[in-house]
């Protein structure tokens, strides 16, 4: 009887070729589309749970409030770990993290390459995380200064075939690392990927004995905490509030602010963190929610359009269910006969949607910068989806037809009698109606989401960003030779002006407190602050509203000259005339330096356009002994690749020891958005 029902199904599709052809092709589209969407939300749900420990982990975050602005960090001071440590006992072990200098030249022979993914860690690490190391020891792989654990994949890239156990690295120009240990690729799912474990020991810092001034000076380093077992984590949280007042508590009630220090699980902080100092860009869980939403009305849609046109051909079948009722079918086999077409039709739309979500991997792989593979057989929650998938869509697509027709009664159907009744109107109605409402949805959806692309393309951010060329110094000798390098630029005609800076526009800043002169002693303002040369306002094409820019006919710009934005003239209160104004800016606790405005220059984005433009200043580099990292080159946008290869090969009479390092402006605008 199932061969005959097989036989029958089979031949209703061949039959109806292009019913058949849509509803197939409809669904396996939508299914498709919603497996690519699962493996994204699972993959994002599932990071940091491979931890053995994980849910005793967790990372001690710093919240600053101060007057008119808070700032959250994912860091501490490098003596907090211990002192949670001596002070709390639940807190069981700790490792720290730095990224001291960020990007790194390590050479090995005539291997040399830049890596990005340099961090310190104490030599805790293995105790507290489930990193596996295959070579080495993990209790002491960290503890000695300059030892270094890498993974096997850049044991491979540097190392080869050799063992790379007690051979050293060169970090940058001067500083050799001795290789203590090996260990496996970190999973793509850990917010934590380093290529290089560097030991913590190598910084060399040690507390000065002034808690308050530790805690202050330098809050770079993120601090992880293992809790002992049964440990409340809110509990210990809200024991660190004594911990600030005790500590730190009468600063920063001097400067008019407060902190607070957060304990933030270890599952949650890929998808609930989005801190400054963030270890790896972290994710999103609105945009888990917002995919997840956009994944089930893509499959409610594919659904609908399945079951409106099941019933829209259910009438066209009429005759047949009385024909086969004539000659002795009964009710229930009529029902197996629907519902089984339907299971047949959702089984190939099925298979079809598995091959087309494999054949669009690669390019989903790429729109979501993730490693995502099918893995079906490996994957319980993919297989329960589609299994569940399967049958929900078999019967909902089957049911209409199966219990509608098989209650016909014979005789009306070979008359012509039969009618179609009201339910029967109402529910396809309903169906239409629902289908055009998940379709207008994700229309407006999606020109919402163009609008907003549209608009971060299209925003002024008060400097033109396009074709400058951003290159990287690293070597300290490249920075006194900033001038003869900008000479030697300049004279190709498709450069058209070049700059230093400590940073780009779009760029990691200064934020520290000022006092400006005339007004209360206790009256502190924190304002950003950017070390750039003369040709800086220039070079960006800033628009200077009132003074002047910096100059070296001036010979007291080096010593006290600064240019200010408008919305630090607008904080400051001195809109009528700020020019000649001065302010103090705080390079320690205790000790100020003066600087007076000779300048300011129309708002522009620094921060993401999300964030509303802060107060800045803009410090004279020659006052900081020339404290670039950055050279800014304008060039022209004809035969740009040329004008790199010019820009490659004058860097490389400047600088052998670190290859040259560029971005294009625009570029690393686009790769926030």
């Amino acid at each position: 009887m199932f061969k005959n029902y097989v036989k029958i199904a089979i031949r209703n599709l061949l039959r109806n070729k292009l019913y058949s052809f849509l509803n197939i092709a409809g669904l396996a589209i939508g299914i498709a589309c919603c497996v690519l969407i699962l493996l994204y939300v699972q993959d994002e749900l599932s990071f940091d749970r491979f931890h053995e420990k994980a849910d005793r982990i967790f990372r001690v975050n710093t919240h600053f409030v101060i007057p008119e602005r808070t700032m959250h960090f994912a860091t501490t001071a490098h003596v907090q770990g211990q002192m949670f440590k001596d002070e709390y006992p639940e807190v069981e072990n700790y490792v720290r993290f730095n990224q001291y200098g960020l990007r790194r030249v390590i050479r090995y022979k005539e291997n040399t390459f830049y890596e990005e993914k340099f961090i310190y860690a104490d030599h805790t690490l293995f105790d507290v995380f489930s990193f596996k190391l295959i070579k080495g020891n993990p209790k002491d792989a960290l503890v000695k200064p300059n030892s270094l654990v890498v993974t096997e994949e850049m044991a491979e890239k540097y190392f080869g075939s050799d063992d790379p156990l007690g051979k050293d690295l060169r970090v940058n120009i001067d500083t050799l690392f001795k290789v203590t240990g090996v260990m496996e690729n970190i999973p793509k799912t850990s917010h934590i990927r380093p290529d290089f474990f560097a030991s913590f020991s190598s910084l060399n810092l040690e507390p000065t004995g002034n808690a308050a001034q530790d805690m202050l000076s330098n809050i770079d380093y993120l601090t992880y905490i293992l809790l002992r077992e049964g440990a409340d984590y809110k509990e210990f949280e809200q024991k660190l509030v004594g911990f600030i007042d005790k500590y730190i508590g009468a600063v920063l009630k001097g400067l008019g602010g407060s902190a607070r220090l957060e304990v933030q699980p270890l599952t949650r902080i890929y998808l609930h963190s989005d801190l400054d100092s963030e270890l790896e860009r972290t994710g999103d869980i609105s945009y888990v929610y917002l995919f997840s939403g956009i994944g089930l009305f893509i499959l409610l849609l594919a659904c609908l359009n399945f079951m409106n046109l099941a019933t829209a051909r259910s009438a066209n079948r009429a005759k047949e269910v009385g024909l086969r009722k004539v000659v002795g079918a009964q009710r229930f086999q009529l029902i197996k006969q629907f519902l089984g077409e339907s299971m047949i039709l959702t089984f190939i739309a099925l298979i079809l949607s598995l091959l087309l979500a494999s054949l669009t991997m690669p390019i989903f792989r790429n729109i979501s910068a993730k490693d995502l593979t099918m893995g079906i057989f490996s994957n319980p929650v993919l297989m329960a989806g589609l299994l569940a998938l399967f049958f929900v869509v078999s019967v909902i697509g089957g049911s209409y037809p199966a219990f509608f027709l098989s209650a016909f009664r014979p005789v009306e159907v070979l008359q012509g009698k039969l009618k179609r009744g009201a339910k029967s109107s109402i529910l396809r109605i309903v169906l239409v109606s629902l289908q055009f409402t998940v379709s207008i949805v994700l229309i407006i959806g999606t020109l919402i989401v163009h609008k907003q692309l549209n608009y971060i393309r299209n925003s002024k951010l008060g400097y033109d960003k396009d074709h400058v060329v951003a290159l990287r110094i690293r070597n300290p000798e490249t920075q006194k030779n900033y001038e003869a390098i900008k000479s030697e630029l300049l004279r190709h005609p498709k450069i058209l002006n070049a700059s230093a800076s400590s940073s780009l526009p779009l760029g990691q800043n200064d934020f520290s407190a000022h006092h400006a002169v005339g007004k209360p002693e206790d009256e502190l303002i924190m304002l950003f602050g950017q070390i750039v040369d003369e040709d800086f306002i220039d070079t960006y094409k800033i628009e200077m509203v009132q003074g002047r820019n910096f100059s070296k006919e001036f010979p007291t710009d080096p010593e006290e000259a600064i240019i200010v934005n408008e919305a630090a003239v607008k904080k400051l209160g001195w809109q009528d005339n700020p020019l000649n104004k001065e302010i103090e800016r705080f390079t320690s606790l205790t000790t100020r330096k003066k600087h007076r405005i000779i300048g300011v220059v129309k708002d522009y984005h620094f921060q993401s356009l999300h964030e509303e433009i802060q107060p800045m200043i803009l410090f004279n580099a020659v006052m900081y002994g020339g404290n670039y990292n950055r050279i800014s080159v304008r060039v022209r946008p004809e035969n740009i690749r040329e004008t790199i290869g010019f820009i490659e090969s004058k860097w490389a009479e400047f600088d052998s020891q670190y290859p040259l390092e560029y971005v294009f402006v625009d570029d690393q605008f686009d790769s926030l958005y």
